[in-house]
């Protein structure tokens, strides 16, 4: 039985827990969204392991949820990792993009790859990322938001993904205020494909972005800590669909 359903909330729309336009709360995102984003008020967990999984091999549908670093220790010692025990877990349903609640057996019974956050945001050769500025074999590459946070390359090596800002960095890991801002970049040409996307993270009073790609590369996922003074936590996730973007490559001539 599912515990609970949300509808996304399109820009202009009315705010709720799932929103494109912006979401309330003590700890406000940094800007407006052009894709989903909701809080997942069931993690209430401190350091907390981000992990998600289609529910089957193809699918497009998106299970999300975490682990306590409890919840890790348990799932280590077991022989077969399964990233069980634990919390509440998240579906993303593509069609009508909303987000529901469900029980912890949707995620146990489900048999797509797993991917854990985060890869890391080191760009491999010809990207290079000298403080704020993305370089493409020794050019600068231009970027949504002038001052890029993270870069983190897709799976098959065929693009990277690009979280940057308009606002003001912070020392402290990936930490902005401003509009924050998703692109792809073609490891082939340094070009941009598709459009940049806005996203509803950012700001100092709020925690680190951290993002990574799924293993089928549908989706690259992005997740704010709760506070800007160490880990407590999620408080806001934004999934980007990409899977339609980068069939644009397969298809260019």
């Amino acid at each position: 039985m599912r515990r609970g359903a949300f509808a996304v909330v399109l820009i202009g729309a009315l705010m709720s827990p799932l929103c494109m336009g912006g979401c309330p709360g003590p700890n406000p995102p940094g800007g407006q969204s052009d894709v989903p984003c909701f809080e997942p008020v069931d993690w209430a967990v401190e350091l907390a392991r981000f992990v998600s999984r289609p529910d089957a091999e193809g699918s497009a549908v998106l299970l999300l949820t975490v682990q306590s670093l409890e919840d890790a220790r348990t799932d280590a010692a077991d022989e077969h990792r399964d990233y069980s025990p634990h919390r509440a877990v998240y579906r993303f349903n593509p069609a009508d993009e909303t987000v529901d609640l469900v029980d912890d057996d949707v995620w146990d019974q489900a048999t797509g790859a797993i991917s854990e956050c985060c890869a890391g945001f080191v760009p491999e050769p010809p990207f290079d990322l000298d403080e704020s500025q993305l370089y493409f074999n020794g050019r600068a590459v231009e970027v949504a938001g002038g001052s890029v946070l993270a870069v983190s390359q897709a799976p098959s090596d065929r693009v990277v993904a690009a979280l940057s800002t308009n606002g003001r960095v912070s020392f402290l890991f990936q930490i902005a205020s401003g509009q924050h801002y998703h692109q792809l970049f073609s490891r082939a040409t340094g070009e941009p494909v598709g459009p940049s996307l806005r996203l509803a993270v950012g700001g100092f009073e709020n925690g680190g972005v951290l993002f990574d790609w799924t293993p089928d590369e549908r989706y690259v996922v992005y997740e704010q800590g709760l506070g800007s003074t160490g880990n407590r936590g999620i408080g806001l996730v934004c999934i980007v669909p990409v899977a339609e973007v980068l069939a644009t490559l397969e298809t260019a001539p």
